[in-house]
């Protein structure tokens, strides 16, 4: 006899500590998370594409989050699983992901001897360990990645305006986001049947007339304005903290002391050496804003250029109002 199935069910995660380090593109999450895992019990970062694309599909009801959650929690263990046994650990001595890029390599070399079985779940329930997990925009649409329910902790990162949209507008991708493969992005049917990048299903009816400065400026902006709406919707930030990019490279200690407060953790014997290998403090980061600024004037329509001025006043002044 078939058993009546009502919905799926998530299994316990092997950690309470999943880490999200989040923001928009370009806005430094990449450094932020190489810190970041350099603390006392932390993992190797991952990078989270997979759980971009079930939020997209959890946002357009294309996907229940009932099977978003499900699938993902069984993901997770068996990423962290996988972890134990140094199985799918990136050794690309180039990517940040790399374990050569990792402040403690000698964890995951020697977690290659090590045999996989019940052993290896016993540990996963008797160590407390922390899985950082690098994800792009999932404040910008989260009410969606909430309805998942999963246990985590997250770090929202933000960075200057004018920086950010310059950022975009050097990796090219006012240009990139229709239809470079390398962009990994899910694809959406339009009403003609027709692909189209996941971007690009709410961009306004002048898209088409934008030049690359202005896509790049009217979507970093855009996913910007949806995370901070978001941002401060959320009632109970106990589980969330927010980075500031500029305090990050000007003031690292301070900055990443209490990022390690509000994960209970501490800084490693590596996170100082991690500190000084990312060249910070670095104030060449800001130092050339006004520059940038002119550069974007140039290039935008005045519309999308006061937008953007407007949005970095209200950053400057007072950080958007985030707590």
């Amino acid at each position: 006899m078939k058993e009546k199935i009502n919905k799926f069910f998530p299994v316990k995660l092997f950690t309470k500590n999943v880490i999200f380090i989040d923001g928009i593109s370009r806005a430094g999450k990449l450094m932020a998370a190489s810190l970041v895992s350099s603390f006392q019990k932390m993992e190797s970062f991952e990078k989270g594409y997979i759980f971009e694309h079930f939020n997209v599909g959890v946002k357009l009801k294309k996907c229940s989050a009932n099977f978003a959650s499900a699938f993902l929690s069984t993901y997770l263990n068996e990423l962290l699983y996988n972890k134990m046994i140094s199985r799918n650990v990136n050794f690309r001595p180039s990517d940040r992901t790399s374990i050569h890029n990792f402040h403690n390599p000698s964890i995951y070399k020697g977690r290659l001897k090590m045999n996989e079985g019940d052993a290896v779940i016993n540990r996963l329930s008797k160590q407390e360990f922390f899985l950082p997990i690098v994800t792009h925009e999932m404040m910008a649409d989260f009410d969606a990645f909430l309805s998942l329910n999963l246990e985590f902790k997250l770090i929202e990162i933000y960075r200057n305006p004018i920086d950010l949209t310059f950022s975009w507008v050097k990796q090219g991708l006012g240009k990139r986001l229709e239809n470079d493969p390398r962009m990994f992005s899910l694809l959406l049917e339009n009403s003609n049947k027709k692909p189209m990048s996941r971007f690009l299903y709410e961009v306004p009816s002048n898209w088409k007339k934008f030049n690359e400065f202005e896509r790049c400026t009217y979507m970093a902006n855009s996913l910007l304005k949806k995370s901070i709406k978001n941002h401060k919707k959320v009632k109970n930030k106990l589980n969330i903290f927010t980075i500031f990019f500029e305090d990050l490279i000007n003031n690292p200690h301070q900055t990443l002391k209490n990022t390690a407060n509000f994960l209970n953790t501490k800084f490693s014997a590596n996170t100082k050496k991690i500190i000084k290998k990312e060249k910070l403090p670095n104030l060449k980061f800001t130092s050339n804003v006004d520059e940038k600024r002119k550069f974007l004037k140039k290039k935008i329509n005045s519309e999308l250029y006061n937008n953007l001025v407007k949005l970095e006043l209200e950053y400057v002044t007072n950080r958007y109002n985030i707590g």
